[in-house]
């Protein structure tokens, strides 16, 4: 909140529609939550969501300059069309800058026209004096985590050696990555009686599919375990959900050359798994490679079925209460914990 303050009286602002500036914390280090009100019908839009959003995030990236795999969809809501999206650090400064520094009326102009629909308003932050309260947001940065070496002092930093128990299964410190919160309970007693007990497990994703899974949960499909059914592949390993064919590194060029990957970190149901789908790696040319030496290469693929092949997501059995994101000076593959990818 003191943040979203100071940014209005540095930039001298006291804005009407169509951008509202509610309140928000340091935008290069957290996410930045938006609302996008369209004129547009709801139930007409809800229908092709999918390729609505993307073209609402190509066109509202352009239009603030950011990179696309920088905006997340949280969730859409009736009157008129309400699009709730959030904005990865530490591009939330930039969409602010751009959106209250600049002429907004000109950029929500832009979105107009590149969208064929009126855009009425950009919200900005959170709105405690609305049906939107704070709690609602799908992101919650209480659970954020930074996971790096306990020397170096940072906030929301964590770390331990050796590993952790999760339900009987090991849960190692994932070196290196950032945890952006999901919300998925009101507070930590909630969750530990829901999830405490569960297995922790990854799910590696290209950037661009994020906000799908943020909203709807992870989708299942073929693979080379699916025996010809449609399923949901976790891995205990974060190193090996990080793989490119997974998590997909992209980069940013106004950025110094920095890459980013996304893997989503869930809780599995112990319910689920069992050693008939505990699979080995698929990636290895040279078996002889040990992938991640907290783990056997037997055990990195975990094959969870939903329990009917006609449903398409799996919400109950996984949960996904985490978005890691690890943020290189290079590409990813000179990483010496990654001399795997080319084996």
């Amino acid at each position: 909140k003191r943040y979203a303050i100071k940014v209005k009286n540095e930039w001298d602002i006291d804005r009407s529609e169509p951008v509202r500036i509610g309140n928000f914390d340091n935008l290069k280090n957290h996410p930045l939550t938006l609302c996008i009100d369209l004129a547009t019908d709801f139930d007409e839009y809800n229908r092709n969501l999918e390729v609505n959003f993307q073209r609402l995030k190509i066109v509202f990236c352009q239009c603030v300059r950011i990179p696309t795999t920088a905006l997340l969809m949280e969730k859409i809501k009736r009157g008129s069309t309400l699009v709730y999206c959030v904005v990865i650090p530490p591009h939330g400064h930039t969409v602010a800058e751009q959106l209250v520094v600049n002429d907004n009326r000109q950029i929500c102009n832009a979105m107009s026209s590149g969208l064929q629909t009126h855009v009425k308003s950009v919200s900005l932050g959170h709105f405690m004096n609305e049906n939107e309260n704070v709690r609602e947001a799908k992101m919650n940065e209480k659970w954020n985590r930074v996971y790096m070496n306990a020397a170096l002092p940072c906030a929301h930093a964590v770390y331990w050696s050796g590993c952790l128990d999760r339900g009987g299964k090991p849960y190692f410190f994932p070196a290196g990555w950032t945890r952006f919160g999901i919300k998925v309970a009101e507070n930590e007693n909630e969750f530990e009686r829901k999830w405490g007990h569960w297995y922790v497990a990854y799910h590696g994703t290209k950037s661009n599919f994020a906000d799908l899974i943020l909203s709807s949960g992870l989708k299942t499909g073929p693979g080379c375990w699916a025996a010809g059914e449609t399923v949901v592949y976790v891995s205990p390993s974060i190193e090996y959900c990080a793989h490119p064919r997974y998590a997909e590194p992209w980069n940013n060029p106004n950025n110094n050359g920095k890459y980013h990957q996304l893997v989503f970190q869930c809780r599995v149901n112990p319910t689920c798994l069992n050693s008939d789908n505990t699979r080995p790696e698929t990636l290895l040319r040279d078996k002889n490679v040990q992938i991640d030496k907290k783990f056997s290469n037997k055990e990195l693929e975990w094959v969870i079925r939903p329990p009917s092949q006609d449903i398409q997501y799996i919400t109950d059995d996984i949960i996904c209460y985490g978005l890691m994101l690890r943020t290189t000076d290079g590409h990813p593959e000179q990483l010496p914990s990654f001399h795997w990818w080319k084996s």
